[in-house]
């Protein structure tokens, strides 16, 4: 719920969280990372922001039966020209693999991050090679872009 409430911030700007709670202590310092706060610095001047961004996409699986994926993207952000969206980067928000590989990391959460790229695809109308995929590591104070899978890219 901290991290759905800030929609951008600027340079010298830090979020403003209920004092006395420690989470949201850590939560304030750990933005202070160069890696986590490009996560909310607003990329272009014409970009919308959505957090906590429900979808329900339906697909065929490689057998040809139907799946129904739903879920909540942490954060969408969506490049905009003439009012049109353009590109798109989903960021999910992770903690608790501080002594973990950082391919690791990104080989766990691939599959769920493919489903959120696919299902933004399908809603706002954009080709699977202009969503960009990142997982926010909140307690390594980094961002790990994930690079598509080949073969949902092509599917």
């Amino acid at each position: 719920a901290w991290l759905e409430s800030i929609e951008w911030l600027g340079p010298d700007e830090s979020p403003v969280f209920k004092e006395g709670d420690p989470l949201a202590m850590e939560l304030a310092t750990a933005l202070t990372s160069p890696g986590l706060r490009k996560v909310f610095e607003r990329p272009t001047e014409d970009c919308q922001v959505f957090n906590e961004r429900r979808f329900w996409l339906s697909e065929n699986d490689a057998a040809g039966a139907p799946v129904l994926w739903s879920g909540s993207i942490d954060r969408l952000v969506i490049e905009l020209k003439a009012g049109q969206p353009v590109q798109a980067h989903v960021f999910d928000f992770k903690t608790g693999s501080v002594d973990v590989e950082p391919e690791s990391v990104r080989d766990s959460y691939r599959a769920q991050l493919e489903v959120y790229r696919r299902a933004v695809a399908q809603q706002f109308g954009l080709e699977l090679g202009v969503i960009r995929m990142s997982l926010a590591m909140l307690d390594r104070g980094e961002v790990l872009e994930l690079k598509p899978d080949l073969e949902t890219s092509l599917g």
